[in-house]
């Protein structure tokens, strides 16, 4: 799964903590998640550099992008970027919540993410 998706997922359940909940409540939970994610990877998660060697070794080489052409992939390209880029004061100046920001931005990486992984690999060039 995309990494802007699993946020995204992270984003809209912690907006709905936070909106059941409280602020301080809901974002202290989701501290203690995220703390506990860390620990848990860094203790109990194997080592798979070996693995990610070998297959780097074995995978053709790629051109790394420079800095233009991703800041046009983050910026205009890529729909839930540009929606968080443009619509957050809006989105926070129509509801009165900041809560609505963090949903809104979760919503369009999830969008985004899933337009990515359907339509992008099905794409030829």
């Amino acid at each position: 799964m995309d990494y802007s998706v699993n946020l995204a997922i992270v984003g809209v359940a912690t907006a709905y903590i936070v909106n059941l909940i409280g602020i301080r409540q809901g974002l202290f939970i989701f501290s203690v998640v995220a703390v506990l994610g860390l620990f848990s990877s860094i203790f109990y998660i194997k080592e798979t550099m070996p693995w990610a060697k070998l297959h780097q070794r074995d995978s053709l080489p790629i051109e790394q992008p420079n800095f233009g052409k991703l800041f046009v992939q983050g910026s205009w390209r890529d729909f839930g970027y540009a929606v968080v880029a443009l619509t957050p004061g809006m989105a926070v100046q129509m509801t009165q919540a900041l809560t609505a920001l963090f949903l809104l931005a979760s919503v369009a990486m999830i969008l985004s993410g899933l337009r990515v992984l359907i339509i992008v690999p099905n794409r030829k060039n």
